[in-house]
């Protein structure tokens, strides 16, 4: 607690949005009687533009909730972007379509041959790629989840199209063209 003038005020930190928050400690009748209610109310969001930076606990309040939901309509566009590419890139896994032994068509996330399958790449610039299941991967992206390998967030350039890779023998592996 503070005092102004006749006034006491009430601050307190705000963790999450790093800053303070004032509010005038009511006196009663007495206040009420001689009109310092008001005063009080302009005194406290006063005090809150000068320990926050010229900003009003309110609009911090107001500011963070609007950053919060544009990073929100952000990551929904850019999954309905890489869902898109994932659906683009499905296709069968018909094991007689691969010249590689079946032991690499195994999916990093259900460590079974996916019925329908999408290569993604090990990292962001991995030249390697692996086979995922398409339902195992989309749930993935939907959860928020990251790359299975890299740990990396998931991005469209990470996914890749069956004609983009081959099954390099030296290396056992399928490789990006």
């Amino acid at each position: 607690r503070i005092s102004i003038g006749s006034g006491q005020y009430s601050v307190h930190y705000v963790q999450l949005l790093d800053g303070f928050s004032v509010e005038p400690v009511r006196g009663g009748l007495l206040d009420r009687l001689l009109g310092r209610e008001h005063r009080m109310d302009r005194r406290a969001v006063a005090l809150e533009r000068q320990l926050n930076g010229g900003v009003d606990f309110l609009s911090s309040v107001n500011n963070y909730f609007q950053s919060v939901m544009a990073e929100h309509r952000e990551n929904k566009t850019g999954n309905k972007i890489l869902m898109e590419k994932i659906n683009s890139c499905v296709f069968g896994t018909d094991s007689n379509h691969f010249s590689c032994p079946e032991s690499f068509l195994t999916c990093p996330i259900t460590l079974d041959t996916p019925e329908t399958g999408v290569f993604m790449r090990n990292s962001r610039g991995a030249e390697i790629c692996s086979l995922y299941d398409k339902d195992a991967l989309v749930q993935l992206v939907e959860t928020g989840g990251t790359h299975p390998l890299s740990r990396e967030p998931i991005t469209e350039s990470m996914i890749m199209r069956k004609d983009e890779c081959h099954f390099d023998a030296k290396r056992e592996a399928f490789c990006c063209k």
